[in-house]
């Protein structure tokens, strides 16, 4: 910098000094009147101040290129610099575009950055979220590992008082089977007079009596049924009235109203046995109101069945048999009270009789039963009530053993 400064002032002092010499040399020249190249003077005294110009830019010039390397190769290699200035300002161009490009692909690593530090916070926004729900449910999941370890303590207690209840019972099954065991050897040592839900004693009352007559009729039951009942060897219950049953006191006085209910023109009034009951035991029971109509009319068909009087004798009773348990299946499905034993009753005479007309055929028959008269649902199902018709298939004459 000292040295670009002394450079100036030295070629202004030596410049001053040149043009001081030159005016003076001029003014000389023209007070004498000099004259150069047959010039007149006053061309002359031009002509020298022209060269004084010259000589300062000659030496101004020389000065600078001895002492500067940079104005010298400027001014010497002035084309080759145009041409180098002009491939810098081509490569600064080009820089330029590519900082133009690397700023726009500094602004889109901007936005990008932007965007990539956005969707971090909130990736960690949502973590933190995450982890405080985690936190949460591991307080919950703590909260209840406490409740499910106190369960499991209670659960223990409980388990503890079970297996000493369990002892308990395990005691008392052991009584129990021993006064099981005894009371078994006590039972089947005794006879059973009635079993439950056999009937003890049965009646058909009219439902559309006036209420006196209804119930001078259940005071007739009950006398009745009292009297069957002593028949049989039970405890008496009421040694002074002379009864023999146990009944519950407001199922006789509801019993007129349970009739009623029935809405029927006739009812069947059953006497039960509540419990088995043996042999010189107390009799429990129980009544039960039905309604009484016709099952099977008069001449009704109640069942039939095709029968090969080919077959051997075992097999035809067989199929005998098969056909007294359809009409049995027939009348408890149509309402007739079945009682131990069955719908049908058949005298063991009767039912032979009914074999061996079959056995007089040679081929199929049909073996009809039907209704001789009304069969009403408290009946029984016997050779009083029922005939048989049986019918050749092939023609032959039939043979009727109710006829």
């Amino acid at each position: 910098m000292w040295y670009g400064f002394l450079l100036i002032i030295t070629v202004i002092s030596i410049s001053g000094f040149i043009a001081y010499l030159g005016d003076q040399i001029g003014m000389k020249v023209g007070k004498k009147r000099i004259s150069i190249f047959g010039l007149r003077p006053k061309y002359t005294s031009i002509v020298i101040t022209v060269l004084t110009g010259v000589l300062i830019a000659i030496l101004t010039l020389g000065i600078i290129l001895m002492t500067n390397n940079i104005v010298r190769q400027a001014l010497f290699r002035i084309q080759e610099v145009l041409v180098r200035i002009e491939n810098l300002e081509e490569q600064r161009s080009s820089l330029q575009e590519q900082m133009e490009l690397l700023q726009g692909e500094k602004d889109d690593l901007a936005v990008q950055s932007k965007l990539a530090l956005d969707q971090y916070e909130k990736t960690i926004s949502q973590a933190r979220s995450k982890l405080e729900e985690l936190r949460v449910e591991q307080e919950e999941l703590n909260q209840e590992i406490a409740d499910l370890n106190q369960a499991i303590i209670d659960k223990n207690e409980q388990i503890t008082q079970l297996d000493q209840r369990k002892e308990e019972l395990e005691r008392t099954v052991s009584q129990l089977r021993d006064a099981y065991v005894s009371m078994q050897f006590y039972y089947l040592g005794e006879d059973i007079v009635y079993q439950r839900g056999d009937v003890i004693y049965s009646k058909v009352i009219n439902a559309q009596l006036p209420s006196e007559e209804l119930v001078d009729q259940l005071s007739i039951f009950l006398e009745e049924a009292n009297q069957e009942i002593k028949k049989k060897p039970v405890t008496i219950v009421d040694e002074e009235n002379d009864i023999a049953f146990i009944v519950d006191r407001d199922e006789v006085l509801n019993l007129p109203e349970q009739i009623r209910i029935k809405g029927s023109e006739k009812v069947i009034v059953r006497l039960e046995a509540l419990t088995n009951v043996l042999k010189n035991d107390l009799v429990p029971t129980t009544f039960r109101v039905l309604k009484d109509f016709i099952v099977f009319e008069q001449d009704q068909l109640i069942e039939s069945a095709v029968i090969d009087a080919s077959k051997n004798p075992v097999e035809l009773e067989n199929e005998l048999k098969e056909l007294f348990s359809l009409v049995s299946a027939r009348a408890v499905k149509e309402g007739l009270l079945a009682e131990r034993g069955g719908a049908v009753t058949i005298n063991f005479s009767q039912f032979y009789e009914i074999l061996k007309l079959i056995q007089l055929h040679r081929g199929a028959v049909e073996v009809k039963v039907l209704a001789i008269e009304d069969i009403w649902r408290e009946d029984k199902l016997s050779d009083s009530n029922l005939r048989f018709e049986i019918q050749a298939l092939s023609g032959e004459d039939s043979n009727d053993p109710g006829d």
